[in-house]
């Protein structure tokens, strides 16, 4: 028979569950209710959707792996507290691939089972003090449920349920916990005779987990900030380098076309000045190719004073047109173009591309974020 504290202290778990286990009525992937709900034990390789740890499945395929699992007879419970229609077969036939209609619930294995297969759970000398109840009472019978429930078990030993308290190590045990690890300890207390006065401490609890609620929702509001954050900052960056790219590039085309349109201009005058010089020359070079014809002309019919006098102007001509050529030899540069980069561009040019600039990520506290999120 359980004591008033325990109760107490089932009715307050109860109700504590009924009030906040109706999200885990849902599955996690599909958010609908829980059609079959089992307890996961696996033995082959499996990867969850959800957390991403390996479990182990065995050699089933998918459609039997889900009927091998025990029950979860406390959500089962809930589902059908809360009017969920629940329809279960018997696992010990299906284990023989017999299909039959579940009408009873073993709350210590969480094995569904038909009439004939409680029976004989009933005398199997492993179950006979196991709980069997009608799947249909499972409602009202929540309390027996949550105790036969895994939580109030054995990990260690199997079924066991644990009904000692070892003060000296603040440890739920079993009867065999008790004997085996724990008959030293002056400290273990059978929970059915003294059961402690939970409630100041279920309050406690109550009260940190709220603490706990209520750090985790500042917790995951700073990170939604701090990521909102940091996204601004990855935009206002991604904005900065392309404006910056833009200015250099604008800055580029202007020294372009500047460039361009002012070497041309050299070009062009340049081309000008060269083709008035050739014109120079050539006129100088004809007129000497004619005194020369006139020369030869004269030293053939001409007085000796003609030819004198032609000789004379000619060697004149020939002075005055190397006189010219000098003079136009000596100012006749070879222009070229160079461009005169900025010495501080230039120095950006020769840094490594790794270096001319670099991403640094600061810290700042928490204080902090709160209040440039109030100034938001």
């Amino acid at each position: 028979m359980a004591t008033d504290s325990e109760d107490l202290v089932a009715s307050d778990v109860i109700q504590e569950s009924e009030t906040t286990m109706s999200e885990e009525l849902n599955c996690p992937l599909c958010m609908n209710l829980f059609s079959n709900a089992s307890m996961q034990d696996f033995v082959k390789k499996l990867c969850c959707p959800l957390c991403g740890n390996v479990a182990y499945t065995g050699e089933l395929s998918a459609d039997k792996l889900v009927h091998i699992f025990p029950l979860n007879a406390l959500m089962i419970t809930l589902l059908m507290k809360s009017k969920v229609k629940v329809d279960l077969v018997c696992n010990a036939c299906q284990a023989q691939d017999v299909v039959s209609p579940a009408e009873n619930l073993c709350t210590v294995c969480e094995e569904a089972l038909c009439v004939k297969c409680s029976k004989m759970h009933g005398i199997s000398r492993s179950s006979t003090n196991h709980t069997i109840l009608k799947i249909s009472d499972l409602p009202s019978k929540q309390q027996t449920v949550l105790q036969n429930n895994e939580m109030c078990r054995c990990t260690e030993h199997g079924s066991f349920p644990l009904e000692y308290y070892c003060k000296d190590h603040e440890a739920q045990l079993c009867i065999k916990c008790s004997v085996d690890d724990h008959a030293s300890c002056p400290e273990v207390i059978k929970l059915a005779n003294k059961m402690p006065n939970f409630s100041e401490a279920l309050k406690q609890m109550k009260e940190q987990i709220k603490n706990l609620e209520d750090q985790l929702k500042l917790f995951a509001a700073i990170n939604v900030l701090n990521l909102s954050k940091l996204e601004a900052d990855v935009n206002s960056l991604t904005i900065e380098i392309r404006t910056l790219k833009k200015i250099i590039n604008v800055a580029l085309d202007d020294l372009e076309e500047r460039l361009k349109k002012e070497s041309n201009t050299i070009f062009k005058d340049e081309k000008q000045r060269i083709e008035q010089a050739n014109k120079i020359c050539y006129s100088h070079i004809m007129a000497i190719r004619n005194f020369n014809a006139v020369l030869e002309s004269a030293s053939k019919d001409a007085t000796q004073n003609q030819t004198f006098l032609l000789t004379k102007k000619l060697a004149n001509q020939c002075f005055m047109s190397k006189r010219h050529n000098d003079d136009m030899f000596s100012k006749n540069d070879i222009v070229t173009l160079q461009l005169d980069i900025n010495p501080q561009l230039t120095s950006v040019i020769n840094i490594p591309r790794g270096e001319i600039g670099m991403l640094t990520m600061k810290k700042m506290m928490k204080s902090q974020l709160c209040v440039m999120d109030s100034n938001y």
